[in-house]
């Protein structure tokens, strides 16, 4: 089994996230023009507001997970922990062996430590033994827990992802995706505990039973001038970096203002100047997703659409159609909102008054080269009162037209006559009785 390989201890800028309300249009993807260079053989970039891709490279391509892995080891840690990760776990040899060479926090056998010291240790400074020791503690064997994390990555939708173990340590049934990658991120930058962690520069570990106090520093040079500094990107928000024989240089983080986005780089590997490509992707993703995207109005309330007749009004004879509300949509800065494409459906073909001011009477349905970005409900422009004569009259026309009217008629002089028989029968009766 191939191990992770120490990149070495960095430091962190990342900052506290906060859950946004969702929008209330509903957004639909249309892709901008697309960064010139992504050196990285997988790559996306994913919208949080809007919940969509983007921009795709090879998303769905079947890859090791690599430290993406440990994204998912701490959702289930600060799932599991809920309000009490101060909790302490002594740890124990099965939850350590096996890490000789990669990066880890030196924990010793018999260490007494706490569930957010390991949370630190594993999101900043990428400790695998810290990722272990929670696996153990919470799933008893390294193969339960990362049952665990399987059945959760599902749960989030990361539906082609399988787990193998907590660290992301090479394995060969482990395999998980960019996309799967960014719906997992997506959920844990939702938690604030797991960004405020990543948010820390620099962890200092305080004195154990068996360990002298100790500082630890993030291995993200996105986010850290420690070791590197080319790399430095200051928008940039947590969230993972790591490398693996089988995964090559992995790479997720998230960046934003009005809107935020998450990048995930994978499978990548050293350019010609021996630089690692995965940091240079990172940044001209997510910087090419702020400046290509925006929240355009595309239709407003008060554009009339269309007319539909109306009948017993004397003051109008239709009505106008406008939409509910403003529609906005998320696009690419550069489309010209003048070429959404609207396509109107009504409820019906004509309206009898009253017609009440903000009636639904159909829909507009939006969209960009056949591709719906937005929809809103028409209703009346203003309302139409109704003509009480007109009214009168229309029930008399519908009256005298309507089958019924034809079939009263029919009983009713069906009853003259039996009643005028009824009557010639007994007045002849009576005649008789008198002769």
């Amino acid at each position: 089994m191939a191990h992770e390989k120490p990149i070495g201890w960095r430091r962190v800028t990342a900052l506290i996230a906060v859950l946004l309300l969702a929008v209330s249009a509903c957004f639909f993807p249309i892709y901008a023009s697309s960064p010139e260079i992504v050196f990285s053989p997988y790559a996306v970039v994913y919208n949080v507001e809007n919940g969509i891709f983007v921009y795709e490279k090879d998303a769905d391509a079947v890859i090791a997970p690599a430290s993406t892995a440990k994204i998912m080891t701490a959702i289930l840690a600060l799932e599991h922990y809920a309000g009490a990760l101060d909790t302490e776990i002594t740890v124990i040899y099965s939850a350590i062996r096996g890490l000789d060479g990669t990066v880890t926090m030196n924990l010793k056998v018999g260490e007494v430590v706490t569930v957010r010291q390991l949370l630190y240790g594993m999101l900043v400074l990428g400790a695998n033994d810290a990722a272990q020791v929670l696996a153990y503690e919470i799933g008893k064997a390294e193969s339960m827990f990362a049952a665990l994390m399987t059945k959760r990555a599902t749960e989030l939708g990361a539906v082609s992802t399988v787990y193998q173990n907590a660290t992301g340590l090479d394995h060969a049934l482990a395999r998980t995706t960019a996309r799967d990658v960014a719906r997992i991120a997506a959920y844990a930058r939702s938690l604030p505990v797991f960004m405020e962690i990543c948010s820390t520069v620099r962890f200092e570990m305080p004195a154990t039973n068996k360990s002298d106090a100790r500082s630890y520093w993030t291995r993200n040079h996105l986010l850290s001038t420690h070791n590197q500094i080319k790399y430095r990107y200051t928008a940039a928000e947590g969230m993972s970096s790591g490398y693996t024989d089988m995964g090559g240089y992995c790479l997720v983080s998230s960046a934003g203002s009005s809107f935020h986005y998450i990048a995930v780089v994978m499978g990548g590997g050293k350019n010609e100047n021996g630089d690692v490509a995965a940091y240079y992707d990172v940044k001209n993703l997510l910087s090419w997703a702020q400046t290509a995207f925006e929240k355009k109005k595309i239709l407003s309330a008060d554009t009339v659409l269309c007319e539909m007749p109306v009948t017993l009004s004397r003051e109008f004879d239709h009505v106008t159609l406008v939409p509910a509300e403003a529609v906005y949509a998320y696009l690419p800065k550069e489309l010209d909102a003048g070429s959404v494409e609207r396509t109107v459906v009504l409820d019906a073909e004509r309206l009898e008054a009253p017609v009440e001011k903000g009636r639904p009477l159909g829909t507009v349905t939006l969209s960009v080269n056949g591709e719906t970005v937005g929809e809103v409900r028409l209703v009346a422009g203003y309302s139409v009162h109704r003509n009480e004569v007109l009214a009168a009259r229309n029930a008399l026309r519908r009256a005298f037209g309507h089958p019924l009217f034809y079939l009263i008629l029919f009983f009713l002089a069906l009853a003259a006559v039996l009643f005028g028989f009824v009557r010639f029968y007994l007045y002849m009766k009576k005649a008789k009785i008198k002769k």
